[in-house]
């Protein structure tokens, strides 16, 4: 994956984004990623879509390259703020917007509350909110738990000591793996795949920006409001096979939005943006080209 110069927008909320684009013409597109993920994990994404468009990716407050979040909870609208901060430092007045989980939900909310910022909309791997949404499956509530635990000390969450140990993280990155892509995909991929996330999560994020996000996730909720979105050009990607969030939230959006249209990927798991990467990337592209000026 090539690699954009690093700067730094500051938001409203304080907080300090690092971002990097990539692409010198073309359709804006800003890519918003999950939970706990620093924004290269777009890295097939970035690299399918900058030869014909300009693609911003940032980390999130306390995540990667971003500087750390003081708060103990965030709300979607102070995630919306920080992604406003990366276009308003750039200088975009609108952008072609791409959401993946958390990043998926985020992106709900800043179409809803800045709708003239947002050119086209790609919700990937995401639900609207509510408790029978919020909740995986027990299998995926086990391995998130494994994720987002097993890296970690005792002394750690104690404060006390180091975050991790190899053995800990290694843990982890294998539970996530599982987490994220199915069996038959992991058959043929485990290795590549043990690197790739490795190498996300080379920095540990740190317990606190942990909750926060998670604080933000739990409260999520535009039930009632995704009528609001008539007109605005929506594509729903449903991975089938996915633990961590439940296939029907992206039914949900498709028949609430009015209008949007549905990707579904039978064989996908949550990390579908890798898995399928070249269908993903194509129907992004496909939805910007039929809506750019």
């Amino acid at each position: 994956m090539s690699e954009g110069e690093v700067r730094l927008a500051e938001s409203a909320t304080g907080h300090r984004i690092a971002y990097r684009r990539l692409g010198e013409q073309g359709p804006r597109v800003l890519l918003i990623m999950g939970f706990n993920m620093p924004g290269h994990a777009w890295r097939y994404q970035i690299d399918g879509l900058s030869e014909k468009h300009q693609v911003i990716w940032f980390d999130h407050a306390g995540v990667g390259e971003s500087g750390a979040t003081r708060r103990r909870k965030l709300s979607m609208q102070d995630l919306v703020a920080d992604s406003l901060s990366v276009m308003d430092h750039v200088g975009w007045p609108n952008a072609h917007v791409v959401g993946v989980s958390m990043g998926g939900m985020i992106a709900q909310e800043l179409a809803l509350r800045h709708r003239e910022r947002v050119s086209t909309l790609t919700l990937i791997a995401t639900h609207a909110g509510g408790m029978d949404k919020v909740f995986p499956s027990s299998q995926g509530l086990k391995l998130f738990a494994r994720v987002n635990l097993a890296g970690l000390t005792p002394k750690y969450l104690m404060g006390r000591g180091a975050c991790c140990d190899g053995k800990r993280n290694a843990t982890a990155i294998d539970s996530l793996s599982e987490l994220l892509f199915p069996e038959p995909y992991l058959k043929h991929h485990r290795g590549e795949v043990f690197r790739v996330l490795s190498s996300d999560f080379a920095d540990q994020v740190p317990v606190k920006t942990r909750l926060a996000q998670l604080w933000a996730v739990l409260h999520h909720d535009t039930k009632s409001r995704l009528s609001q979105l008539a007109g605005l050009p929506t594509l729903v990607v449903k991975p089938e096979l996915d633990l961590l969030v439940k296939p029907s939230g992206s039914d949900f959006l498709a028949s609430r939005i009015p209008g949007a249209r549905m990707m579904v990927l039978d064989d996908a798991g949550h990390g579908c943006i890798r898995q399928r990467a070249a269908d993903i990337n194509a129907g992004i592209a496909e939805l910007i080209a039929s809506h750019s000026s």
